[in-house]
């Protein structure tokens, strides 16, 4: 691939900043088309250029043989399941099938109904629409 996206691992041990706070992103960049993506948005993130050990590295918990980048992680056990059921599902039941739901979901779905009855739903969405016009 030209480019390589994943999450990097313990970056305050690189650099202390407050924005890891959030996590970290590893971009490994693998061809001249993805060095000119990365120079196209560099101006509007935080980037640090490290050698390609230091994230392997990061990315094994300081052990060579553990990292990501090096070996494939195990496949998942319903993998095969999940794909099969992928390409025949919808995906609000995929979804439900695999996804546990979250308490705020679960809120949502309760009172969008209760919402729309009482008429205030329509007034989120014009209030919405209004301060996006605006």
């Amino acid at each position: 691939s030209d480019i390589t996206l994943g999450d990097f691992w313990n970056p305050e041990t690189i650099e202390p900043k407050e924005e890891f706070t959030r996590g970290a992103t590893l971009v490994i960049v693998q061809s001249n088309k993805a060095k000119e993506l990365v120079n196209l948005v560099k101006n509007e993130i935080y980037s640090k250029k490290i050698d390609y050990e230091t994230a392997i590295l990061h990315n094994g918990n300081g052990k060579r043989e553990a990292s990501l980048l090096i070996r494939a992680d195990k496949r998942p056990p319903q993998r095969e399941e999940f794909l099969r059921d992928a390409a025949k599902l919808d995906f609000r039941t995929l979804k439900k099938k695999y996804l546990q739901e979250t308490m705020k979901e679960k809120a949502k779905e309760k009172l969008k109904p209760i919402f729309y009855k009482m008429g205030i739903l329509e007034k989120i969405k014009k209030h919405i629409k209004s301060k996006g016009e605006g």
